[in-house]
């Protein structure tokens, strides 16, 4: 079903997951947009996701339906449960009737192909593995080499009607695993900037009581998850340089209340604690989840990223749809979004020293603090809104709707 001139058929569109909120990712973000959105505009939208998210995935009043996948994540982080996850994927794909299939990363796509003769559905493949060598492509095997090889088999079987990549990033990775240029788009990834609202900063004093800091603080924000590679060490090395000169600096971790990485989170205390700056480090009392994130952006005054790589950084354009200034690190994907001195700062990655200089930069010059804002707001809606992302989509839908 399609959109033909003036006449409006509803799409029946799956979005298959092996995560989804409440777990919180650039990955699991998308996917619970474009569900939300698609449905929002009319089309018949399920996700299709790992049944270990049931009954928390329904929220809002959305307007999609779910279907749940034993074994799902189970298969695509330790390999086990192939059996189970790959026949339910394959009752539940053969018989649901689907338009579309909208599949999302590697090890879900891994799954598609080895059914995908037994499904009518055209098939849509977008990635959010990071690759990141000579470390890691899918993140899956600890051998590069063999890690690699699954990614590009999984690529190249073009067991798909088309890949789309959401940023120049991921689609310069899928040409380089062998995706085909014919088979193979760039539409860019965007955030929901009626819901990353700046009018929303207006009640700045009140979000700031309600998670307990005060009026006056300096609140510099890590809205990543608590793991090394998005650079938490580095920023936590590079608060004892601001001490004497950022009047009431607070680092805020919202997503320490329940960490990705529990050894991780003990190391970022014991560190914090060592450096003398355990006292600027703020913990919420309660678990921030996305829904609650416009107002850990509107409290704000700076937002920081100082990742090691990035697909592209979703919770960069969140930070800019809302007006507040970001410093991150001049790293593939997030040098997308982010010009320096444009709209945002941007820094060697694991320098400490240079991070600490551009917050003081922000800290200091009132003028470059709003320039930043301005400019951050205006790239987001020139090039980084989910609607202009879903109606690219639906026209890609379309188009291979009418083969």
């Amino acid at each position: 079903m399609c959109i033909i001139g003036d006449i409006f058929w509803a799409v029946k569109i799956a979005y298959l997951a092996s995560k989804f909120p409440p777990i919180v990712g650039g990955g699991e973000t998308q996917v619970f947009l474009l569900a939300s959105k698609m449905a929002n505009l009319g089309h018949k939208v399920t996700v299709i996701t790992d049944s270990g998210v049931r009954g928390a995935g329904l929220r809002c009043g959305d307007k999609f339906s779910m279907e749940f996948v034993d074994g799902l994540e189970g298969f695509c982080t330790t390999g086990y449960d192939f059996k189970r996850s790959c026949e339910a994927i394959f009752r539940t794909l053969s018989s649901g009737g689907y338009d579309i299939v909208h599949v999302h990363n590697l090890l879900p796509m891994l799954l598609v192909s080895v059914i995908r003769r037994g499904i009518s559905s055209k098939v849509i493949f977008t990635f959010h593995n990071t690759p990141d060598p000579p470390n890691r492509i899918l993140g899956y095997f600890p051998i590069f080499e063999l890690d690699k090889l699954i990614a590009e088999n999984i690529v190249c079987q073009g067991e798909y009607d088309l890949l789309v990549a959401g940023s120049r990033f991921y689609y310069d990775w899928a040409l380089k695993l062998g995706s085909s240029p014919t088979k193979t788009r760039h539409v860019y990834m965007g955030v929901d900037r009626g819901f990353f609202d700046q009018r929303l900063v207006k009640k700045k004093r009140i979000y700031r009581r309600k998670y307990g800091f005060a009026e006056n603080d300096f609140i510099v924000t890590f809205p990543s998850r608590i793991i090394k590679r998005k650079g938490i060490f580095d920023l936590i090395e590079a608060l004892p340089r601001l001490r004497d000169s950022v009047e009431n600096l607070r680092l805020f971790l919202p997503a320490m209340y329940s960490p990705f990485d529990a050894e991780v989170a003990k190391d970022v205390l014991f560190m914090s604690k060592r450096l003398g700056v355990l006292d600027q480090v703020v913990i919420p009392a309660w678990h921030v989840d996305y829904q609650l994130m416009p107002t850990v952006y509107a409290l704000s005054d700076l937002v920081v990223m100082p990742s090691y790589y990035e697909g592209l950084g979703l919770a960069i354009l969140e930070s800019l749809s809302m007006g507040i200034p970001v410093v991150a690190t001049d790293v593939v994907g997030i040098n997308e979004v982010v010009e320096d001195g444009v709209n945002g700062l941007l820094v060697e990655k694991q320098n400490p020293l240079q991070l600490s200089g551009a917050i003081m930069r922000v800290y200091k010059d009132r003028g470059l603090y709003g320039r930043l804002s301005e400019m951050g707001r205006k790239i987001v809606g020139n090039k980084f809104d989910i609607e202009t992302q879903v109606y690219c989509l639906l026209d890609i839908y379309r188009d291979l709707l009418k083969r």
